[in-house]
C-alpha cells in the first residue's frame, strides 16, 4: 500500500512543479516580450517620423501621435502651454533644433518636437505591428483623459482583431493599453481587459489545471489512506 500511495504521489508532485515552472517562464518570456515589443513600437513610430528631411521646414505640419507636449519654447525645460493631438494640422514659423514653432492658437506660438510632426505633403507609410494579442469582443477603444476613461465612438473593433499590449497584461485592471492599426495608421489606446486575449497559455488555464491536479492528488491519499484502514 506504501509504494503504491508513493508511486501515486511521486509523479503528480513532479507534474505540479512542471506546471509551476512552465507557468513561471512563460510570464518571464512575456514580460520580456512586451518590453521589447514596447520598445519596437516606440522606436518604429520615432523613425517613421523623420521619413523626411527635416533640414527643409515645411509650411504645415500633422501631429503623429495621439497626443503630444506644446512647449513655450524650444526646450524641453520649458513650460508645457498645451497638447497637440493626432490629426491635428499647424502652420509651421520656423524650426529651431529639434522643435517645430507652430501658430498654436489665435495669437500664441508654441513648439512641438519634430519627431512627433509630418509634412502634410507627405503620406506616412503603413506600419505592420509586431502583434501579441487578440480580441475576444467586438470592442470600443478608450482614451485616458484626466484619470478617467473615455469610450472612442470612433474606434469599434471587431472579434480576433490583432492589437499589440505595451504596457503588460494584468486581468485585475479594468483597461488594457494597446496599439492597432486602422486605414494604414497605428493608434494606441485602452481596451476592457476582459476582451483581450494574450497569446500564450493563460495565467487562468494554468491555475485551473494545477487546482485541478490538487484536487485529484487529495483524493487519491485519502482513498488510499482509508482503503488501507479498511483492510486492517
Amino acid at each position: 500500500m506504501k509504494n503504491m500511495l508513493f508511486l501515486i504521489i511521486i509523479p503528480v508532485m513532479f507534474f505540479s512543479v512542471f506546471c509551476c515552472s512552465i507557468n513561471f517562464s512563460n510570464s518571464l518570456i512575456y514580460s520580456k516580450n512586451l518590453h521589447n515589443n514596447y520598445v519596437h513600437f516606440e522606436n518604429n513610430s520615432f523613425n517613421e517620423s523623420n521619413t523626411f528631411d527635416t533640414s527643409e521646414m515645411p509650411e504645415k505640419i500633422k501631429i503623429t501621435l495621439n497626443k503630444v507636449k506644446v512647449y513655450e519654447t524650444s526646450s524641453l525645460d520649458s513650460e508645457i502651454i498645451g497638447q497637440a493631438f493626432y490629426g491635428e494640422v499647424f502652420n509651421v514659423v520656423t524650426k529651431q533644433n529639434e522643435f517645430y514653432e507652430i501658430e498654436f492658437s489665435a495669437e500664441i506660438y508654441g513648439f512641438v518636437l519634430t519627431a512627433y510632426a509630418l509634412d502634410v505633403q507627405i503620406k506616412s507609410p503603413k506600419i505592420f505591428l509586431d502583434t501579441n494579442a487578440s480580441l475576444i469582443k467586438s470592442s470600443f477603444a478608450y482614451e485616458l483623459k484626466d484619470s478617467e476613461f473615455i469610450k472612442m465612438d470612433d474606434f469599434f473593433l471587431e472579434t480576433t482583431t490583432r492589437i499589440k499590449i505595451l504596457e503588460g497584461y494584468d486581468i485585475n485592471k479594468t483597461y488594457c493599453k494597446a496599439s492597432f492599426d486602422f486605414e494604414d495608421e497605428v493608434f494606441t489606446y485602452y481596451f476592457l481587459t476582459d476582451n483581450i486575449n494574450p497569446d500564450g497559455i493563460g495565467s487562468r488555464f494554468v491555475t485551473a489545471i494545477m487546482l485541478i491536479i490538487v484536487c485529484v492528488s487529495i483524493f487519491l491519499i485519502l482513498y488510499s489512506f482509508f482503503r488501507g484502514r479498511k483492510r486492517k
